[in-house]
């Protein structure tokens, strides 16, 4: 993750005020330009809509980049599609949402990005790409094998997780437990995205895992 650095002068809104609301996609950039001579994806934060400037090498081809904004502290995912300018009419920047742990069942049952995607069965695709939630505090960022399940986990009070590393043992009773396991905070900043059809290809549920 990068972003800009907080002028001194700058008022930080606080992030308690871009919380989630139910049936809502995350909020999108308004703006959204690519300057090619240094490139480089330019766009508003999509929650305080200050300027953010992205350098395409920090986008990965594939699952793209999660920037930070300077001024809020918020974090929006910037997908690969936007490192050439034929992605500017097919691809959006979303920001992320103020989401308690408490409710993040409740805020990811109710996505409709995952309700569409349930739907056409194909929900599973959110274990590796498509959801991402960090500590509203410290910016720990959780896997996303683990937030996909974890919704069914805290529904039936638990079982068995069967996790491949130790960060997803973690993350998983980070979660369980209610509060980061860095910084104690109990809040998240959650965003899901619409699935581009590139990452459709080479990510089918066949293929997912933990």
């Amino acid at each position: 993750m990068f972003g800009q650095t907080l002028a001194p002068s700058e008022t930080v809104p606080l992030l308690e005020s871009f919380r989630w609301r139910k049936g809502e996609k995350n909020p999108a950039s308004t703006f959204v330009d690519i300057i090619e001579d240094i490139n480089t994806t330019q766009f508003s934060c999509p929650t305080c809509h200050s300027p953010i400037f992205c350098e395409h090498s920090k986008i990965a081809d594939d699952v793209g980049a999660n920037v930070v904004c300077g001024l809020c502290g918020n974090i929006s995912h910037v997908p690969s599609t936007l490192k050439d300018r034929n992605g500017l009419s097919q691809a959006l920047v979303y920001g992320c949402v103020f989401v308690p742990i408490s409710e993040f069942g409740e805020w990811y049952d109710s996505h409709p990005v995952f309700e569409t995607l349930l739907h056409n069965r194909e929900s599973e695709i959110l274990h590796s790409y498509g959801l991402w939630a960090f500590c509203a505090k410290c910016k720990h960022q959780y896997k996303s094998s683990v937030l996909a399940v974890f919704p069914l986990f805290k529904a039936t009070q638990g079982g068995f997780f069967n996790a491949n590393t130790q960060e997803s043992a973690k993350d998983m009773k980070s979660l369980m437990d209610g509060h980061c396991s860095s910084c104690g905070d109990s809040n998240l900043i959650a965003v899901i995205v619409d699935i581009p059809q590139h990452m459709r290809e080479v990510l089918p549920p066949a293929k997912l895992h933990h």
